[in-house]
């Protein structure tokens, strides 16, 4: 396993701690900046945007056992990370219905039939560990489908070099005294 990619396992690692202390905005927040990065890899400039976010989440995750679309999670994605809300401006707007969540021993089926007794279209509802679960499982195909298909493979090691780094002063130091 290459260096980049435990960085990207980590990220879902993280996100897991945190649900399983119960920290769920921030398990979440991770989850869907996870789902930025993956996307952002197979783009050009290497720059996450909704449509390198949809279209992961359209190719990796099981949105049938989701039952929610891209844009949803994308709504949800906006909200969380930038106001810490449910709802964001793509959803206001009707391109997305808001994602409540159910975990644990809670049931998103009795989310989801609430919601249809009050007649309410406006939210879509998923499990946050099936979410975890869908992700995880999307990363890992997306993961042995770039090793096999060479010019996906150099696009995004080109992007995963263009990532932050934690550089091993001892090396800066060994330049430093060479330049």
């Amino acid at each position: 396993m290459t260096e980049w990619e435990k960085r990207l396992i980590a990220l879902l690692y993280a996100s897991e701690v945190c649900f399983s202390e119960k920290l769920l905005e921030p398990s979440l927040i991770l989850l869907y900046s996870a789902i930025d990065i993956f996307g952002s890899l197979e783009t050009e400039n290497g720059i996450a945007s909704r449509k390198s976010f949809e279209d992961w989440v359209i190719r990796y995750l099981d949105l049938v056992k989701l039952q929610c679309t891209a844009s949803d999670i994308y709504g949800a994605r906006c909200g969380l990370i930038h106001t810490l809300r449910p709802d964001s401006g793509y959803s206001t707007k009707g391109n997305a219905r808001l994602l409540g969540y159910a975990w644990g021993t809670k049931r998103v089926e009795d989310l989801r039939e609430a919601s249809i007794k009050m007649k309410s279209t406006r939210y879509a509802f998923v499990q946050i560990e099936d979410l975890h679960a869908a992700v995880r499982e999307g990363l890992r195909i997306f993961l042995d489908e770039v090793k096999t298909q060479p010019v996906r493979l150099q696009m995004v090691e080109k992007n995963v070099g263009r990532m932050l780094n934690n550089l091993d002063p001892k090396i800066l130091q060994a330049y430093i005294k060479k330049a």
